[in-house]
């Protein structure tokens, strides 16, 4: 700042100067009664004018500086006029010419520059946020039309009466009370110059303000607090000081705003003259014309490569001439590159989990041909490496050492003034914002205004709109759903549409779904286009549009699953191959994606530095459908929960095509929305009622299922009840259900989802690695694959064309060899292109575990054969024949001393006892 700035900031108002040149003050970090501080002129050793000050009373510079609310930096005196020599014709500086400091008359003498009398013209008032008053600047106008401002106080012993200085004073900003409003309803801060600009925009109906004393006495730091979280647009006047002004504002806002942008005047007032602001704008023009002309430049996002030569000329030491980037020397200018570059968007990405930036980059070539856009990590930027990685040979840069590090600095510069920064999620579901909840979906956000997503892919298709509709209107049409079709296959899905946006809270909770839902039918059985009308809850689905298919790879989908947060993600299209290769990886797909939505989680990665990457479970509900159930073992099955469709569940009917004309007319996004709504004014409590009411239907789910039903199966079916529930209730709040529908509903629920549920666990028994042991056994024995000595007529030769011999069978048991068998079941499956899914040992205990293996502390058992004792595996023969052989006994059973190797004797026993079945 200018000395004489410094000088009024200070007691008393006209000041004497003493024998050295200095001024003598009181001190402002003190009560000073004798005018103990000495204020002059000097210079630093970089030759800069500064302003020296000193206590006689011993009050040191920081603690005189911090009661003017001032920094080190303001004593540099204001030297950023424009250069009076032009770089670019090599002339030279010339000498620096030391200011002398100009004696001031005592008061009572001869005016100042003889500018004539001063008078009050208007008192800008600075409040805090609730409107208590700070300070006041004052503008007072002289007889010869000049300015001057000064800052006072209230006295807050002399009600009605000033302090002349700012002593302790906080710093805040013009119109502060409005200006934060503005930021929490998310409407764009104006920041300009000066208080008349900031009154002349709030008339015009914008949030506007200024900081206090003008012109480069931006206080970095103090005003961040404020502008936390909002859109800036600075307005700087049209000049050099204005335009250095507007960059410390920017840089200083930047990371604390969620954009700080400077707009250039001359973008709607070309002929606009020197020195000449928002305000001769408005004068010019008129109010109306003025604020159209505003909000265009606001709105105005659009460069030209003409555009760029003055952006560059407003950074100190740089232009922009024939297309090029120059530094200006006392040689002349220096060459750093042959094209323009502008950053336009500084992009914040985040996925619910990490948070990554990217910048925008603009180019022309020298010619003025616009570039392909650059999108630069912010980490690679200063590297400069994506100028030729982007533009290739059509963008160039100079040799040198230090070209780079130059280049850099001023495109940056130049992007301070142009670039705006933004947020995009790029995941969908529940967020907390502005400590309100919002709901985030590809067309922004249900609880939030001006949120930016941006889901990839078929990811982009999950848009919840509504068109217009009511919440009443779009709940009639969800309903309906269960007439439309077969309500064990319209119950379960409207139980996973409505689940879907729980799932936030019940992860939570410590209850996520942990299985996926599996619509499976034969082709023709219109399952697509149930899955689409469930789907369409969610968006603009069809039965030819789904999210995600099997033909996709598995960690394709995955990522599908992570963005897709709190949405139910439809997987279609599992169906039979007569391709060995293509079956495999369809099985290989299906056990992946079915154990990661069934565990919640994802698997471990690392970085390319060998630390581990964060990990990405799926965080959404599971849809599938196919043709048929994929072979993926009992505890894969235990992790999908069944829907049957058959043949005229889903009826070619008239109210087919109405449901199908709603969908498409989002009635069905319009009941999700409402739906949204309704949590949402719930939200904080959502995870502790869930989770009490979902441990009651747990409860309720385990007295209605079979004993033998896995425990998957009857916390899947209380997930579901869940759903089921919460969607009645929503319609109950909306006035579409009564109190006696309610209980009728739960009902029909109950009974169609248990049904389901033991279908699942019947599939999942039979499909367990036991019992498909046991059906290979019986297809060998059967095809004549292998054979089994008969011990009641031991020695009898093999069938004709029988395999190899695999164990020995009498009355009650089949005496396997446990390495032949596990070897001939092992072939039936290579020969499938797969594999056993157990070892010989986990076979056995698996046998053993459910009861149908005999053994003793083993799945084997010691057998007398023909003279010696055979450790074998012994299974009763119904599990085998199917049938029990008439009179068997449980507990003990008759066996000959060839199955005692007794030795040495006679011992005469006639019976031993052996282990229950299921022991």
């Amino acid at each position: 700042m200018r000395i004489e700035d410094f000088l009024t900031l200070l007691e008393p108002p006209r000041k004497r100067q003493d024998s050295q040149g200095s001024y003598i003050c009181k001190c402002p970090a003190h009560a000073d009664g004798t005018e103990s501080l000495h204020v002059k002129l000097g210079r630093n050793k970089r030759g800069q004018d500064i302003i020296l000050v000193k206590c006689f009373a011993g009050c040191t510079r920081e603690e005189i500086l911090a009661a003017l609310g001032l920094q080190q930096k303001d004593l540099t005196c204001d030297s950023r006029d424009d250069l009076p020599w032009d770089p670019r014709e090599g002339k030279k500086k010339p000498p620096l010419v030391v200011r002398q400091a100009k004696e001031v008359k005592p008061a009572g003498q001869q005016p100042q520059k003889n500018r004539g009398a001063k008078h009050l013209e208007t008192a800008y008032p600075y409040t805090d946020e609730k409107g208590e008053l700070i300070f006041e600047a004052c503008r007072y106008r002289y007889d010869d039309g000049s300015k001057t401002f000064r800052q006072r106080r209230p006295d807050p012993h002399k009600p009605g009466e000033w302090l002349w200085d700012m002593q302790g004073v906080r710093l805040v900003l013009y119109r502060l009370p409005e200006i934060v409003r503005a930021v929490e309803e998310k409407r764009p801060v104006w920041i300009v110059e000066g208080e008349k600009d900031a009154d002349n925009l709030a008339r015009l109906g914008f949030a506007a303000t200024s900081s206090p004393m003008g012109a480069g006495k931006w206080r970095n730091g103090h005003y961040r607090d404020s502008l936390k979280g909002a859109t800036c647009l600075i307005v700087p006047d049209n000049d050099k000081p204005g335009w250095d002004h507007a960059r410390d504002i920017a840089q200083d806002l930047e990371g604390v705003a969620d954009n700080a942008r400077i707009l250039d005047l001359k973008r709607i007032w070309p002929e606009i003259p020197e020195k000449n602001d928002v305000s001769d704008l408005i004068a010019k023009v008129g109010d109306e014309k003025a604020r159209e002309l505003l909000l265009q430049l606001m709105n105005d996002r659009s460069f030209s490569w003409t555009d760029l030569p003055g952006l560059y000329a407003r950074v100190p030491g740089y232009y922009a001439e024939n297309g090029c980037i120059f530094q200006a020397t006392d040689k002349g200018g220096r060459l750093l590159c042959n094209f323009l570059a502008l950053p336009t968007d500084i992009l914040t990405v985040d996925d619910g989990l990490t948070v990554t930036k990217k910048m925008e980059i603009h180019g022309w070539t020298k010619q003025g041909h616009p570039l392909r856009p650059a999108q630069v990590p912010i980490a690679d930027y200063n590297s400069m490496g994506w100028v030729a990685g982007t533009w290739d040979i059509a963008a160039n840069i100079q040799p040198g050492n230090q070209i780079k590090d130059k280049l850099r600095y001023v495109i940056a510069e130049v992007g301070r003034m142009a670039v705006e920064r933004r947020t995009e999620y790029t995941h969908t579901g529940w967020r907390k914002m502005e400590g309100k909840w919002a709901f985030l979906h590809g067309g922004g956000a249900i609880g939030a205004d001006q949120v930016n997503t941006a889901l990839e892919g078929t990811c982009s298709l999950y848009r919840i709109d509504g068109n217009g509709h009511t919440a009443q209107d779009g709940y009639r049409a969800s309903r309906a759903l269960t007439d439309v079709m077969a309500e064990h296959l319209a119950i379960p899905l409207l139980c996973c549409v409505y689940l879907a946006p729980l799932r936030s809270f019940l992860m939570e909770a410590g209850i996520p779904p942990a299985f996926a839902a599996y619509i499976v039918g034969r082709s023709g059985t219109r399952k697509s286009t149930a899955a689409a009308l469930a789907m369409s809850h969610y968006g603009n689905f069809t039965s030819k549009t789904p999210p995600a298919s099997f033909h996709d790879t598995a960690n394709a989908v995955r990522i599908k699953a992570f963005a897709l947060k709190d949405m139910p993600l439809l997987v279609d299209d599992y169906h039979p191959t007569q391709s060995q290769q293509e079956r495999r990886r369809m099985e290989g797909m299906a056990q992946e994606l079915v154990r990661a939505f069934g565990d919640n989680s994802d698997r471990g990665r690392m970085n390319a530095d060998r630390t581990l990457q964060a990990a990405k479970p799926p965080r959404c509900l599971a849809l599938m459908s196919g043709e048929d159930v994929p072979q993926i073992g009992e505890s894969g099955l235990a992790r999908l929960f069944p829907i049957r469709v058959q043949e005229g569940d889903v009826p070619l009917t008239d109210q087919l095509t109405q449901a199908q004309e709603q969908a498409q007319d989002g009635l069905l996004q319009a009941a999700m929305a409402g739906y949204i709504r309704y949590l949402a004014g719930q939200a904080d409590e959502l995870p502790q009622s869930l989770k009490a009411e979902w441990i009651k239907l747990r409860g309720e789910a385990r007295k209605r299922m079979p004993g033998g039903v896995h425990g998957r199966s009857v916390e899947a079916v209380a997930h579901l009840m869940l759903g089921w529930e919460m969607h009645l209730m929503y319609g109950y709040t909306l006035g579409e259900v009564s109190k006696e529908q309610l209980g009728h509903e739960i009902q029909r629920a109950w009974r169609v989802l248990t049904a389901a549920g033991e279908t699942q666990a019947r599939e999942a028994r039979e499909d367990s690695p036991e019992n498909r042991y046991l059906d290979c056994i019986r297809e060998l024995l059967a095809s004549k694959a292998a054979w089994v000595q008969d011990l009641d007529s031991y020695g009898n030769n093999p069938p004709p064309g029988t395999g190899g011999m695999i164990g020995y069978r009498d009355a009650h048991y089949y005496y396997f060899m446990p390495d032949l068998c596990y070897r001939a079941v092992n072939e039936i499956y290579l020969r499938h292109g797969g594999q056993f899914p157990l070892s010989m040992r986990g076979v056995g205990r698996a046998l053993l575990e459910a009861g149908i293996a005999a053994g003793q502390g083993g799945p084997t058992k010691m057998k007398w054969i023909n003279g010696r004792s055979v450790r074998l595996m012994w299974i009763r023969r119904h599990h085998i024949d199917g049938t029990e052989p008439p009179g068997e006994q449980q507990g003990f059973l008759p066996v000959s001393e060839r199955d005692n190797p007794w030795q040495g004797g006679d011992h005469d026993v006639q019976s031993v006892q052996t282990p229950e079945e299921g022991a």
